[in-house]
């Protein structure tokens, strides 16, 4: 699922195009199968005029429905697992709190897995099990949601959800210093080096060992530990 459901669709085709055609090609169907098979896709998706927006072109769909699309023609190969790229980018927050609510009961009702890309931590929090936490490209800690949330052992991860939940309570988050490494830089053997506040000289010429804490892991020369808080 892209990150921009009206740019990601064909603009000059409609809508029962363009998932009619995704099913042919991965599924080897015949026109009128494909069609019906797309309409039912629509349904699936909690689309209650599913003749209409079939015949459709994007421009006359809200960014929600065009959303509720791109679900349908992610789902038309049948995935084991749903990636979701910012699937709420562009939407208001009743709107972005369907399109949540749709993709999880899609994955329950297919017993699919779903992966979810996302900058939200409060969207993480509400949605995911599990959360990979990366940096410059690298990740650097994974855990279940409550482990990551209740004290993340990387430094970079534990300072996210710090400043998440500063602005959750009402208060004033301390930013992390410095900026994100351009795609091209020099990185130190830990990207996060030059900007966190428990590096030594070690974290810059020598590769962070892996560190695992009752199933939660991190690359890391000095995690956060118990009791420990962040600067």
């Amino acid at each position: 699922m892209p990150q921009r459901p009206r740019g990601s669709l064909n603009p000059v085709f409609r809508v029962g195009n363009q998932l009619s055609g995704t099913l042919r090609r991965l599924r080897d169907m015949g026109r009128r199968e494909a069609k019906n098979e797309a309409l039912a896709l629509l349904r699936s998706v909690r689309i209650t005029d599913p003749e209409r927006v079939y015949r459709s072109f994007p421009h006359e769909l809200s960014g929600g429905m065009c959303q509720r699309v791109c679900i349908a023609i992610a789902l038309a190969g049948e995935p084991e697992l749903i990636i979701a790229d910012e699937p709420t980018t562009g939407l208001d927050v009743t709107i972005q709190a369907e399109i949540l609510r749709l993709l999880g009961d899609l994955i329950t009702e297919r017993n699919a897995a779903g992966m979810l890309i996302t900058h939200d931590l409060g969207v993480v929090a509400d949605v995911c099990d599990r959360v990979a936490v990366m940096y410059a490209g690298r990740v650097v800690n994974v855990g279940t949601t409550v482990e990551i949330y209740r004290e993340a052992l990387h430094p970079y991860a534990n300072r996210l959800v710090s400043i998440a939940t500063s602005l959750d309570s009402g208060g004033t988050p301390r930013e992390i210093p410095g900026r994100v490494p351009n795609p091209g830089d020099d990185l130190a053997a830990c990207a996060f080096a030059p900007r966190c506040f428990r590096a030594e000289a070690s974290c810059f010429d020598q590769e962070p060992p892996l560190v695992d804490r009752a199933g939660q892991v991190a690359f890391c020369h000095h995690p956060i530990g118990a009791g420990v808080v962040s600067g």
